[in-house]
């Protein structure tokens, strides 16, 4: 069994040693003996920020050290921080800070809370019984739906997607009109388009269709190649804990499963699949499809 958790913190580690060095996902990715975008996900599920997002956080925190306790310019800290330019620096402090980094020179420091270095637990998965996942290869398919450009900076996405759910629930003409579903009782909630460098998604509230030849303007249609997926189901529960076991199996995927299995996320896409098991409030469930490699 591979150990996540050492992997993950090696890389915080080499992180914290470089802070003024250049760093890309593959380097760190091959630090951590992960695929690139396995990588992303891996670091993203146990640290709560997308690696190069935390790489900035980190960067910032030590740049507002050495306002602080060094006389070095601003335009040599930016450099020093692995920053292009002094502009890019002031943009990025100011978007953390709310200050600019003269301003933060001049402040009291400590009414600052500055980003700390990622503290890795082995707390258990609480929200189980967790099955074991189905194989399967899933033929090709498409589907037609609503698109979200969403992102996992700041964790945004955890508020939009909710909101966007919302929407489409509330607005049975939006339901309606997705022409030729191939299951009227299933709706796919699909996460594709990963950019890991700056953590932007695409999420789809969809179907799958068995005709795209007229698509409407305001939808979107994927087509979806011949995939190998693990199918997880989440444990059975009441309408209120719904959100919290979904997330729960998220994180088995991720921090037990993963690391026992063999395989690797492949990238690409996942998928949630809601069907009339995530109808009944007295005991819901859906599916996790997770390509694989």
């Amino acid at each position: 069994m591979m150990d996540y958790g050492k992997s993950i913190q090696d890389t915080i580690d080499y992180i914290e040693e470089n802070l003024e060095e250049p760093m890309t996902l593959p380097v760190l990715a091959n630090i951590a003996c992960f695929s690139p975008f396995h990588f992303h996900r891996v670091f993203l599920m146990h640290v709560g920020y997308p690696v190069m997002e935390y790489i900035r956080k980190r960067r910032l925190a030590h740049g507002a050290e050495l306002l602080v306790h060094s006389r070095q310019k601003i335009v040599d800290i930016a450099f020093s921080c692995g920053f292009s330019s002094h502009e890019s620096f002031n943009r990025a402090f100011k978007k953390q800070f709310n200050v600019t980094p003269t301003q933060f020179r001049r402040a009291k420091p400590h009414t600052f809370t500055l980003p700390q270095k990622a503290a890795l637990t082995n707390q258990p998965i609480i929200g189980g019984p967790f099955m074991h996942p189905k194989i399967m290869v899933k033929p090709a398919f498409s589907v037609l739906g609503y698109e979200l450009k969403t992102t996992s900076e700041e964790g945004r996405n955890l508020r939009e997607i909710p909101v966007f759910w919302q929407e489409y629930l509330k607005n049975p003409q939006m339901r309606k009109s997705i022409p030729n579903k191939k299951d009227p009782s299933v709706e796919l909630g699909i996460c594709t388009n990963f950019n890991p460098e700056n953590g932007t998604f695409s999420y789809l509230i969809c179907s799958e269709v068995t005709a795209s030849e007229s698509v409407p303007s305001d939808l979107v249609l994927m087509h979806i190649p011949e995939t190998k997926f693990a199918v997880f189901t989440t444990p059975s529960v009441p309408n209120d804990e719904f959100s919290n076991s979904i997330q729960a199996t998220w994180q088995y995927v991720f921090k037990e499963w993963f690391p026992s299995s063999g395989y690797e996320h492949a990238g690409g896409l996942e998928i949630e699949w809601y069907d009339e098991r995530s109808a009944n409030p007295d005991s819901m469930q859906m599916d996790i499809l997770i390509p694989i490699k």
